[in-house]
């Protein structure tokens, strides 16, 4: 329970420290009046480290022990783990928010934003050398009954969860950043909203 209370405190720390920044093209007024917001993932060309996703599973299966477990760890990161990224984001950036909620079900919403992850850098645990996980995002929004014509966007690079070196897990790692992630965009969106 202390483990898990030093954590929503610590992204609390982030998500207002990173929530000062402000958005270098447009603004988000235009959500003022919306309470509901459509939410899209695009993790298509997503990178991990700065290289080609292929080539990161690619190595990664090769530290399994077994090809069944490098097989499984490849499904895992292209399905469930996943998944939970996308669901630690909505989690937290809901808990953050006061008067709106993002939702993969609002496909009747007025607007959708597109969660266009960028980059991907896993971190490691190895003691005092140990490097944070860290996740690269564009957001797009787009009015939903026309997602060619994009409305607004804004990059957020190097989302960094603290202490998430502290993890031997990868995966628990990489959750983290996302709901860092989820948490400092709901804060911003506190922020540029009514």
């Amino acid at each position: 329970m202390k483990l898990r209370s030093l954590f929503v405190v610590l992204l609390a720390l982030v998500a207002t420290s990173v929530s000062a920044q402000k958005l270098k093209k447009g603004s988000l007024t235009f959500l003022d009046n919306e309470s509901k917001i459509n939410l899209v993932f695009d993790f298509n060309g997503v990178t991990v480290d700065g290289k080609a996703e292929e080539i990161f599973v690619k190595k990664r299966m090769e530290k399994e022990k077994t090809p069944k477990e490098a097989e499984e760890w490849k499904k895992n990161w292209e399905g469930e783990w996943r998944k939970q990224f996308m669901n630690n984001f909505i989690k937290y950036c809901n808990d953050e928010l006061k008067n709106k909620s993002v939702s993969q079900s609002y496909s009747n919403a007025k607007y959708t934003l597109c969660v266009k992850i960028v980059n991907i850098v896993p971190g490691y645990f190895a003691g005092p050398y140990s490097k944070d996980a860290l996740v690269s995002v564009v957001y797009k929004f787009y009015k939903t009954e026309d997602m060619n014509t994009l409305v607004t966007q804004f990059s957020w690079d190097k989302i960094c969860s603290p202490f998430s070196d502290y993890q031997v897990d990868e995966f628990i790692r990489l959750k983290m950043v996302f709901a860092t992630a989820g948490k400092s965009f709901g804060a911003l969106l506190n922020l540029s909203t009514k």
